[in-house]
């Protein structure tokens, strides 16, 4: 297990240190939101037509649905019914094709609806890809989130993309990338990420476990329960130049004697401040049904003694709270990884 973990992260930051895109796309982003279309025919020519390379396609196709699409919050606690009716209705046409037209019949639903769970976003971008000639697969799987247990199995099951680009296959997440929900997924606020537009497969696979290994795009992918184990990255982790980490294991064990955790952290950017921090926040000796915090930002007598020699940082870090399930790290002002907590 530590050695396939120290393997993974060394490809890991090999991968991911210092890496942005150059593609400008504001041309394009500007566009979308001109263009209207009932039918996939008509939208996938308006979206398509203009361009020559088919990235220029691909980036036209995937920012008119995160433009126009919303997440179905409703659809989220009821899946089946999203679709209510559809299955009965694409077996009575024709039984030989069946899969075709009831995805023919979900894409239109979400045309005319303007609103999807993931798999309707997946669908609808494959369909749109499809029809402008552009080879693409829908990926299934598992994710996890900063909410989740680390090392504890996550409930999320996920759709979203691969399409294949420049002789290579890239990941697209239309859903993730189209905005976010409230905690109790009952409202949607569309805020477009363009992390999810051709993420690198080690950022990605932080948050993304196919059902099948390949999609990964990864030379090694690690297990299921792998992937639940490793500490939980922040989009702003990818901002820094970091060269090395310790501990690799998300979930850290703590003597309940000292208390102690000594955290190293590779890396080759400055540090102007640093910081780790706990959560839930509940001191030892409180009701257990108090409010849940999170620690507050902590003045300078609280900040944990660190050291910065040849790029390497070291802290020692005295965990407050047996109560605590996560500790944080936080490195110029921005939360850049946790890890889960295990009291011995």
């Amino acid at each position: 297990m530590r050695t396939i973990v120290a393997i993974f992260f060394c490809v890991f930051f090999l991968r991911a240190a210092g890496q942005s895109s150059t593609a400008s796309y504001a041309t394009i982003d500007k566009r979308v939101k001109t263009i209207h279309a009932a039918t996939v025919g008509a939208l996938v020519g308006k979206l398509t037509v203009p361009y020559k390379t088919d990235r220029e396609k691909v980036r036209s196709i995937f920012r008119w649905i995160t433009e126009n699409i919303a997440y179905d919050v409703v659809g989220y606690h009821n899946p089946k019914g999203a679709y209510e009716g559809l299955w009965e209705k694409a077996l009575a046409m024709n039984v030989a094709e069946v899969n075709l037209i009831y995805n023919w019949m979900i894409v239109q639903k979400v045309l005319d609806e303007k609103v999807a769970i993931c798999d309707g976003y997946s669908r609808l971008f494959k369909t749109l890809c499809d029809s402008a000639q552009i080879r693409c697969e829908i990926v299934l799987g598992s994710t996890r989130s900063y909410s989740d247990r680390i090392g504890l199995p996550a409930n999320g099951r996920h759709a979203w993309n691969a399409v294949y680009l420049d002789n290579s296959w890239k990941l697209v997440d239309a859903t993730w990338a189209s905005g976010f929900c409230d905690s109790s997924v009952t409202r949607f606020t569309r805020n477009f990420d363009p992390f999810y537009f051709f993420t690198d497969p080690i950022q990605l696979f932080n948050n993304h476990y196919p059902d099948e290994q390949r999609w990964s795009l990864l030379r090694m992918t690690p297990s299921l329960q792998q992937f639940y184990d490793f500490p939980y990255y922040y989009k702003s982790f990818y901002d820094f130049r970091v060269l090395s980490l310790q501990p690799t294991s998300g979930v850290i064990e703590v003597s309940k004697k000292d208390m102690l955790i000594r955290f190293e952290l590779g890396i080759a950017d400055k540090v102007t401040g640093f910081y780790m921090a706990e959560y839930p926040y509940i001191p030892d000796g409180a009701d257990s049904t108090a409010v849940i915090r999170e620690t507050e930002e902590p003045g300078d007598s609280q900040l944990p003694a660190y050291t910065v020699t040849d790029g390497k940082l070291v802290c020692v870090y005295k965990v407050k709270s047996q109560k605590s399930e996560q500790v944080r790290v936080i490195l110029n002002n921005k939360l850049i990884l946790h890890y889960g907590i295990k009291f011995r």
